[in-house]
């Protein structure tokens, strides 16, 4: 009996080292491939961020090193090059404006070519956070129209004119 039992742990114990060198061995296979991936997609966005520069260039037709976002529109609609990659990273003509203003940071109206891509990549990397965003910057917008029409009527009902809400 005694023996019985010796031998049994004993297999136990055999058996529990070689799982463990496979777990290892899967471990590091897949440590590996990680890492394998992550160089993978460093190269394709190194690729893809010199495709976007060169576009960059071109539609930067003041040569000032940055995108407005009436040229990044023009690109869409004159550049199919241009168009295909944004299209490729799911932005439309349509998202320009929305997208800009998240790009546009310290809202100068520019935003240079290598902020551009960084963030345009960002933004195509994090879907839900990108909707987040996305709908940060709607609620913002509207937030300025808002308040814009607030002191617009403020302003109207100060100098004794009309304005919407005291006309009914």
């Amino acid at each position: 009996v005694f023996f019985a039992v010796s031998y049994s742990i004993i297999g136990l114990m055999v058996l529990n080292v070689i799982l463990a060198v496979v777990v290892e061995t899967a471990s590091k296979a897949a440590m590996e491939d990680a890492d394998v991936l992550l160089k993978n997609q460093q190269k394709e966005f190194n690729h893809c961020a010199e495709r976007l520069r060169i576009l960059c260039r071109t539609l930067d037709k003041d040569n000032s090193g940055s995108l407005t976002v009436k040229e990044i529109k023009r690109g869409f609609e004159t550049d199919a090059q241009f168009h295909q990659t944004m299209a490729l990273m799911q932005l439309g003509l349509e998202d320009c404006d929305t997208v800009f203003s998240i790009l546009d940071k310290d809202g100068s109206g520019s935003i240079d070519y290598e902020e551009f891509i960084k963030e345009l990549f960002k933004v195509k990397s994090h879907d839900q956070r990108t909707m987040l965003i996305y709908l940060r910057a709607d609620v913002l917008e509207t937030r300025r129209m808002v308040e814009s029409m607030v002191h617009r009527d403020a302003t109207r009902s100060a100098d004794g004119g009309s304005s919407c809400a005291g006309s009914a």
